[in-house]
């Protein structure tokens, strides 16, 4: 009997210390919208759509580790120029979470995908682009799920280049999420 008491003190022990890092682990799969200004000329504003998949893991009460997969398509507008480009972008963010409230900050890996102008058609060049994203997202229980709203903004920091190496444009995003947040147990 001491041996079975033993046994189930030493797993209720355990348990109670490693359950909260797997009820703290979230799958979410969320939508974003928002807008851009070219911060590298300032002269015109466009439009940014897609979504993504995150997942977020607990590395303690108030901190974790949030890893993305995330697809953009941006309307880029300007004077001389109106580009269309899709981009993979994956932030892994630092969180802080207070409250309901998440706090999101860390770096930004974009993988241009297509990048079109209008008058010379599809000017494509492979290059990865670093940035950084932070942001705030607020999260309210629904069942077992936790509804997500959020702002982000991104800021690119090298240039979008296009095949002739001429510097197009620099993303910077301000970002409206709106996902579902499930808990992995």
């Amino acid at each position: 009997m001491r041996k079975l008491f033993a046994v189930i003190t030493t797993l209720s022990i355990f348990a109670l210390f490693c359950a909260p890092s797997y009820a703290d682990t979230y799958f979410e799969v969320h939508g974003q919208g928002g807008f851009e200004l070219d911060t590298m000329n300032g002269n015109y504003w466009s439009f940014q759509a897609g979504g993504g998949v995150a997942l977020y893991y607990s590395l303690g009460k108030t901190l974790g580790i949030q890893p993305e997969l995330n697809i953009s398509y941006n309307w880029l507008n300007e004077a001389k120029a109106q580009y269309r480009y899709a981009s993979i972008d994956i932030p892994v963010l630092l969180t802080a979470r207070f409250w309901r409230l998440n706090f999101l900050l860390g770096p930004n890996l974009s993988i241009p995908c297509f990048l079109y102008e209008k008058n010379d058609g599809y000017r494509y060049r492979y290059q990865m682009i670093l940035g950084i994203t932070g942001g705030v997202n607020y999260e309210h229980p629904i069942g077992l799920m936790n509804l997500i709203l959020g702002v982000r903004y991104l800021q690119d920091i090298f240039v979008t280049n296009d095949n002739y190496n001429r510097d197009l444009f620099m993303r910077g995003s301000f970002l409206f999420n709106v996902g579902m947040a499930f808990p992995l147990v």
